[in-house]
């Protein structure tokens, strides 16, 4: 199993970094903002759940930060938030507004790989097989060529 998802995992990170452009910016368009996960969408809600615990107005902050971030760069703002804080994911979201667009998108591109990292090794994880959660995924793999 290690090995296979060492596989996956460069498979991933490999298709990360190929990305378009445009590619990357469709994969961004399936992410949802900080603070803010999709409805009925139990991955989502997971991996933000720093955010979800935060007291109303800091949850008020992020999503200011959120538009101010969109408008600036283009696209939400990207960041592996298994684990952490509202108050870490505000502070990064505040530092990373300083960064210029070039390199903010290599940033946000190394967070996409991350986040992918993360959902493959819980797919693998040992318990019932179905993943960290104890249920199957959500989300059928996306095909070739598209979001990784």
């Amino acid at each position: 199993v290690q090995t296979l998802l060492r596989q996956r995992r460069a498979a991933s990170d490999a298709a990360v970094a190929a990305l378009s452009e445009e590619g990357l910016d469709r994969a961004l368009a399936g992410h949802p903002p900080i603070g803010r996960p999709r409805p009925g969408d139990p991955l989502s809600a997971r991996e933000q759940r720093g955010a979800a615990d935060a007291p109303p107005a800091l949850r008020a902050e992020l999503l200011e930060l959120n538009l101010i971030y969109q408008e600036r760069f283009g696209h939400v703002f990207l960041i592996r938030a298994t684990g952490r804080t509202a108050e870490e994911m505000r502070d990064a979201l505040r530092s990373r507004l300083d960064n210029p667009p070039d390199v903010e998108r290599e940033v946000t591109r190394v967070e996409l790989a991350g986040i992918n990292r993360l959902r493959l090794a819980r797919l693998y994880e040992p318990s019932t097989g179905t993943g960290a959660s104890g249920a199957a995924p959500t989300r059928p793999p996306a095909p070739e060529g598209e979001r990784p």
